[in-house]
């Protein structure tokens, strides 16, 4: 069996050297969302990487994509991806969201109707390298549904009714750690394969292997290992693999740091609990043999307010 050396794209410049080239990143969307995608064009304006509060880093990418449809009908929606390699807070991905709803781009003027737009359906996608401790699957999808007041499902999608489909959105979560190249049964598991975190070069976590066997024959995943392969050797994405290993680094040691401070904060908080708990038996001991607020005070060598803290006197 022969295996091919491919950038680690869970690193942030390779994903995003991945998904600059749309025919890749078509292959990827089309497998996630598992619908067939048309016309899909890169929003290069909202390509971000912001750091919040902690040094986390969180990668964002946006489409405007085309869905066709099993009926030939096609959709127009935003893709919203937020990459993110550390658990991050929860609002951090809601204010992104937030500002996709606002965003009056992300609406199309309708033929029939010039003055009026239609808010495009989103749908979200997030690529977590860490484990949502609820979730079990690798993927998970959340799709809307309509019901009626005795809570029957509605026969009808919830993109055939305009006012629904421009406030709600569908969401795909991807747990990096839980994708295995182990058990490939799926188009989707193929393509995913890419990301198994357990094919890591022992040298070297920036690259990892692929089984040539998981992409002979199979124009879509070849485009994505062929694209990686030339990650690999691109100077350019390679620097920014170091810089993000460094910074990985430094985030590694500030973690370690405040919870070292953390937990000497606790332990000399215990010991002084400890120390509160014996002065306290002491006086209280103390005055049950007759010794005065003062006495007390000299011999255990604290001042008298504590002494009076504990008789009441």
């Amino acid at each position: 069996m022969s295996r091919t050396v491919i950038a680690n794209p869970i690193y942030d410049s390779v994903f995003k050297y991945l998904m600059e080239d749309i025919p890749a990143a078509r292959v990827l969307l089309s497998a996630l969302l598992q619908r067939k995608i048309g016309e899909i064009e890169l929003k290069r304006n909202e390509y971000t990487r912001t750091k919040t509060k902690d040094e986390i880093s969180v990668l964002r990418v946006d489409f405007a994509a085309e869905i066709i449809n099993d009926d030939g009908s096609h959709e127009l929606v935003t893709i919203e991806i937020q990459k993110t390699y550390l658990s991050t807070e929860i609002m951090r991905f809601r204010r992104y969201l937030a500002a996709h709803y606002s965003d009056e781009t992300n609406a199309i003027v309708l033929s029939d109707r010039p003055n009026r737009k239609r808010a495009l359906h989103i749908i979200t996608i997030y690529l977590l390298g860490h484990e949502v401790e609820e979730l079990d699957n690798a993927v998970t999808y959340v799709y809307p549904r309509m019901y009626d007041q005795n809570m029957n499902k509605i026969d009808k999608k919830v993109n055939d009714v305009e006012f629904v489909d421009g406030l709600v959105h569908d969401m795909i979560v991807v747990q990096i750690p839980k994708i295995t190249s182990a058990k490939v049964v799926s188009h989707l598991d193929k393509i995913l394969s890419v990301f198994d975190q357990r094919n890591i070069v022992p040298s070297c976590q920036r690259e990892l292997t692929v089984d040539d066997s998981t992409y002979s024959n199979d124009d879509d995943i070849d485009r994505i290992v062929r694209r990686l392969q030339k990650a690999a050797s691109d100077e350019d994405v390679r620097k920014e693999m170091e810089i993000m290993d460094e910074y990985q680094t430094l985030y590694d040691n500030y973690v370690k740091e405040r919870t070292d401070q953390q937990n000497k904060i606790k332990e000399q908080q215990e010991q002084l609990a400890q120390l509160n708990t014996v002065i306290t038996s002491a006086i209280s001991a103390l005055v049950v043999s007759g010794r005065s607020a003062e006495e007390i005070a000299t011999l255990l060598n604290i001042p008298i307010d504590d002494v009076r803290k504990v008789t009441g006197k």
